[in-house]
């Protein structure tokens, strides 16, 4: 739904301010986590600080819904954070990877070389197999709609088929399920803009649904998986 929204027309222009999100911002974000739970959670290893630091540093744009879609906002920034919420879970995912083996392990050499690996298969083939993916589904979808072979609701059910199609098939491949559904939507965004508008709008209370629920149940469980463990440090933490 947000790749969806994403305006690609002018792509060079805005993406300067997600390449800084995601190239200074998120490492910045990591490394700063990583510090913070070497010295507040002395029980974790090396490696199991940065785990931490690099779960907890992707950011989320449906927590911020309100801004990301308040017209008030310079579309500008409303872009750049659509972009980078989008990308940040697909860039996160080798490395923590790598650093779960690696604390496994306890070699840096290991990680090192694993980082490299895992880089190029979880982001290259996503984002083929996302730019495939969205791309075949909207011509069939603007073909099959042209012939009046489908009827609206069921163009509905065809979005959000196309992004489980590109998760299941981006992460069987062996590349990041979340990267590879993100850049089909925005693919077919592109390709559908203007050609039926309630399309889109269908997918977006959708996922706003899925968010509320998907809350619901982690608030519901959390809970039960703390059992008084939580220390000051640990508040203390989530709190940085």
């Amino acid at each position: 739904s947000d790749a969806m929204g994403t305006n690609i027309t002018h792509w060079r222009e805005e993406t300067t301010l997600p390449g800084r999100l995601l190239g200074i911002g998120l490492p910045l974000t990591f490394i700063a986590g990583w510090g913070l739970a070497l010295l507040l959670l002395s029980d974790l290893s090396f490696w199991e600080a940065g785990l931490i630091a690099i779960i907890l540093s992707p950011t989320d744009a449906a927590l911020g819904q309100a801004v990301v879609s308040n017209r008030r906002v310079p579309e500008r920034i409303r872009q750049a954070l659509n972009i980078e919420s989008g990308l940040n879970d697909g860039l996160a995912l080798p490395v923590f990877f790598v650093l779960l083996e690696t604390a496994k392990e306890a070699e840096a050499v290991a990680g090192i070389e694993m980082l490299a690996r895992e880089t190029a298969s979880q982001v290259l083939i996503a984002v083929a197999v996302g730019i495939a993916v969205g791309w075949l589904a909207a011509k069939l979808i603007l073909w099959a709609a042209g012939r009046d072979w489908m009827a609206p609701a069921w163009g509905k059910v065809a979005l959000a088929a196309v992004a489980l199609a590109a998760w299941a098939l981006g992460d069987g491949l062996g590349g990041s399920g979340f990267l590879a559904a993100w850049m089909a939507g925005m693919i077919l965004g592109r390709t559908l803009r203007g050609a039926n508008p309630g399309i889109g709008e269908f997918i977006e209370d959708s996922s706003h649904l899925l968010t509320l629920l998907s809350f619901f149940v982690f608030g519901a469980f959390v809970l039960r998986g703390l059992d008084g463990d939580v220390t000051w440090q640990i508040g203390l933490y989530g709190v940085l």
